[in-house]
């Protein structure tokens, strides 16, 4: 049960079963110790027929952290691997206000024509940047005092009496949930969040244990709309 830091003598409210994870492959079991892995893809294929795996880590600018570039080998039949054809621009990874520190991306597929789909991109302390498939930014989207973490997409959503195509975005200095509108006309994202949204996801406010991860959920059975975040040593609840 949560309860509303706004208004706390309106009483508790559900959320879902927090969602339950399985290991599958222990990095420790390798020999390796795993710091602060963010990113995985396929690489090439060896010459004896295996595909690679790339799995990387950043040190998060500290001097007690390591940035990690491991390679695997797969020991699996071989895998389709997917080259880039377009790129967007080049951005300085700086922590300072305001300069882009890219991290997750969500791909928002356009309703009637897909070549005028759109990759949102969180930027952390520098907002949300959105892109075309040509890797052009259309758009930069910069409030104050945010930390945008992770971004995920809603297809008809029903907000009042239209149906809407969503974006919303985990802000992890704040613990809090930014939602956004797009436009597919415009291409264009406009903010929603609702001023009597919680004030707090997890019930932290450090910039740590804060919203960190988010993804988004529509039940094909009832049309039930979920969204989860999740936060560093948190559980996991299932907001709807």
């Amino acid at each position: 049960m949560l309860v509303d830091p706004t208004d706390p003598e309106a009483g508790s409210f559900d959320v879902d079963e927090e969602g339950q994870k399985r290991l599958l492959l222990d990095f420790s079991d390798l020999g390796i110790t795993q710091d602060n892995s963010e990113a995985i893809a396929f690489g090439p294929t060896l010459p004896d027929g295996r595909q690679t795996a790339i799995v990387v880590s950043d040190n998060n600018f500290n001097d007690s952290q390591i940035t990690q570039f491991l390679a695997f080998a797969l020991d699996i039949d071989s895998i389709p691997a997917v080259a880039p054809t377009k790129e967007t621009p080049a951005k300085t990874r700086i922590v300072d206000r305001g300069n882009p520190d890219l991290d997750d991306p969500a791909i928002y597929v356009h309703p009637s024509d897909p070549s005028a789909s759109l990759v949102i991109t969180a930027l952390k302390d520098a907002g949300l940047a959105v892109y075309d498939l040509q890797g052009r930014e259309l758009q930069t989207i910069l409030p104050a005092d945010i930390r945008y973490n992770n971004v995920d997409i809603l297809y008809g959503f029903q907000l009042g009496s239209e149906i809407v195509d969503l974006a919303v975005a985990s802000d992890r200095r704040n613990d809090r949930l930014a939602i956004f509108q797009i436009d597919p006309e415009t291409r264009q994202l406009t903010d929603i969040t609702a001023s009597d949204i919680p004030e707090t996801i997890f019930g932290i406010d450090d910039g740590e244990q804060t919203a960190y991860g988010l993804t988004t959920y529509t039940s094909p059975i009832s049309g039930t709309t979920f969204l989860s975040p999740s936060g560093m040593g948190t559980s996991l609840p299932n907001w709807s």
